[in-house]
């Protein structure tokens, strides 16, 4: 037997979790309301929240930055690689109401984890923290000024992965696409200077993001999470999860 695979691993999980607090974690009942809405529409979503896969879509602001998180603006859904004992920090940010999925489905629906740039007191005199986010953030912007802005043919409708580009103007709009969707749309800046349990200390919720929303099965879910009172309730709106919850 795999030695590996059977190691009481303390830093991630197969189940990524979603809570439903981000917006009041100390609101029980409103949390509790979206947990059961979720389960009814077998639909984790963003804004503003209908039913089906969502959209692929990203809002670019290029007065904005990826320091502040504010240049590009995808729709997208969050999920956290915490194992459940680990899980208490996290629902001190995101309310105590939620649930997971497999980490394969997930990645088999195109989430993947984000990419963490630590930013620091003093890192303007480094290729590190603020001045690499810097100069990502500088790169993106020159490939819009110097090209997609000044020249329409750059401008394409479509592409296909994993094809070559097979001119000039296929090569830009390539790079600016996935300079856009699969770099800056996964990128998460976090101060490194704050302490590990801080509510902005980010890297510790171990983030993946996907694109649009997330349908699923009833079966498929492997874990509710429910704040300690609450699980009378949920059973007589879904039995069917009895086996699978746990409270915190």
């Amino acid at each position: 037997m795999d030695e590996v695979n059977n190691i009481d691993n303390p830093y991630t999980s197969d189940e990524l979790f979603h809570f439903c607090g981000q917006k009041n974690p100390l609101s029980d009942e409103e949390n509790f309301s979206t947990l059961i809405k979720i389960l009814s529409l077998k639909c984790i979503s963003h804004p503003p929240h209908r039913v089906g896969w969502g959209e692929v879509t990203i809002t670019t602001d290029y007065t904005g930055s990826v320091l502040t998180e504010n240049l590009v603006m995808p729709n997208m859904t969050c999920y956290a690689d915490i194992p459940f004992k680990g899980l208490s920090w996290h629902t001190k940010k995101y309310g105590k109401f939620g649930l997971s999925l497999p980490k394969k489905l997930l990645a088999e629906r195109h989430a993947r984890p984000v990419t963490y740039i630590p930013y620091f007191d003093g890192d303007w005199t480094s290729n590190a923290g603020r001045v690499l986010i810097q100069d990502i953030e500088n790169t993106y912007k020159g490939i819009y000024e110097h090209f997609i802005k000044k020249d329409a043919s750059y401008r394409l409708s479509e592409r296909y992965m994993p094809a070559a580009p097979k001119n000039r103007a296929e090569a830009i709009y390539n790079l600016d696409v996935v300079f856009n969707m699969h770099i800056l749309a996964f990128i998460k800046p976090f101060n490194l200077s704050l302490p590990v349990g801080h509510v902005d200390s980010y890297y510790m919720e171990r983030e993946w993001r996907k694109f649009g929303n997330m349908m699923f099965k009833n079966e498929e879910v492997k874990t509710v999470v429910l704040a300690s009172g609450y699980k009378r309730r949920f059973i007589e709106k879904f039995p069917e999860f009895s086996d699978r919850i746990v409270e915190i």
